[in-house]
């Protein structure tokens, strides 16, 4: 009966105790949403090249869209969402394909402290461009 307590109160602060350190090792992303890119096939007649499929900014308030065809079914005008056509699209002709928001704590400085994390495509479609985020990186 002893080394059953023994056990579970050893079991109980162990938890307790990783609890709090996964608590101090969660990373997170602040700052200010300054793009947001698709990443994957650049060529969808080859598997090898991959990069920066669609990227979205403002530049001074403006919306600025690099998309791979012009009749691409991506988002053109505010807010950068991908629909369910628009992830049909990017699997066929880009995938596998990463979602990517990039985030700087002093955008426009020549070290604004930026990171461009991979992100879920709820995560995507939440964060706005120019508006300040926080995100776990972990």
């Amino acid at each position: 009966m002893r080394r059953r307590t023994l056990l579970t109160v050893a079991a109980t602060t162990g938890l307790a105790g990783s609890a709090g350190c996964l608590e101090t090792l969660d990373l997170r992303t602040s700052g200010t949403v300054v793009t947001k890119q698709v990443w994957g096939r650049v060529d969808p007649d080859r598997s090898d090249a991959e990069g920066a499929v669609a990227t979205w900014s403002l530049d001074d308030g403006e919306l600025s869209a690099r998309l791979p065809e012009e009749d691409a079914p991506l988002p053109t005008e505010l807010p950068i969402e991908i629909d369910d056509e628009a992830a049909a699209y990017l699997d066929e002709n880009h995938g596998p394909y990463e979602l990517i928001v990039n985030i700087c704590e002093s955008p426009g400085s020549s070290d604004g402290d930026c990171s461009g994390p991979t992100v879920s495509r709820e995560t995507f479609d939440e964060l706005r461009l120019g508006e300040r985020a926080s995100i776990s990186t972990l």
